[in-house]
């Protein structure tokens, strides 16, 4: 089984690929076993990293699509597991859209993955501007 993960952050960032190759039970036990440690962490309110992020998608992603869900809810499903205040400044941009290609069974599936983890930032900047007199609010 093989996923590839090829990450798009802000504009001014250069995407990068990660690929996961679980070769046996025994890859599949490990990568899942990693994905738990993270999900430790988090349950222990420390912050995790891009990489550690990108562990916690992959993971529900592979786990969802060998479950043989549809793309449509692992997009839902995964905007709902991570916030901006469970990882560290600047990981929500740089996962700004993670497409997974993943191939189980002899069978291809692609997952879209669109601003994963909300950034409130955006959210507030622009109802800040909004309400102040004078100023145009900024869209972004």
């Amino acid at each position: 089984m093989k996923i590839r993960a090829k990450v798009k952050g802000e504009p001014d960032t250069i995407p990068f690929i990660r690929t996961f190759s679980l070769q046996d039970r025994s890859d599949e036990e490990i990568f899942f076993g990693m994905a738990a440690a993270v999900q430790d962490k988090l349950a222990r309110k420390l912050k995790i990293n891009v990489n550690e992020a990108l562990v916690v998608y992959c993971a529900l992603v592979l786990d969802q699509a060998l479950k043989g869900v549809d793309a449509r809810t692992i997009q839902d499903s995964a905007r709902t597991i991570l916030s901006a205040g469970d990882v560290m400044i600047g990981v929500p941009e740089t996962l700004h859209t993670v497409t997974f290609e993943l191939a189980i069974n002899g069978r291809a599936e692609r997952i879209v993955l669109e601003e994963p983890i909300p950034i409130p930032s955006r959210r507030y900047y622009t109802a800040t501007a909004a309400r102040m007199p004078g100023k145009k609010s900024k869209e972004r």
